[in-house]
């Protein structure tokens, strides 16, 4: 019947931990959230569609997570 199953895809390292640029502290941690618009977080990633990609991009109030 042809049936057959899909290979898994390799995990790609897209980050590289192992450099000599200056690292910054977290200036999040420690941070007690108490009300809204104190602590956003920000990310980007790409989604793969059939003529290329698109980029979707999330900023979320990390109190109200909204």
């Amino acid at each position: 019947m042809g049936i057959q199953c899909r290979k898994a895809k390799r995990f790609a390292v897209t980050t590289n931990s192992k450099h000599n640029l200056k690292v910054y502290p977290n200036l999040a941690k420690g941070l007690v959230l108490e009300r809204t618009d104190k602590l956003w977080c920000a990310n980007i990633t790409y989604i793969r569609i059939l003529t290329g990609f698109v980029y979707l991009a999330a900023i979320i109030d990390a109190f109200s997570k909204k």
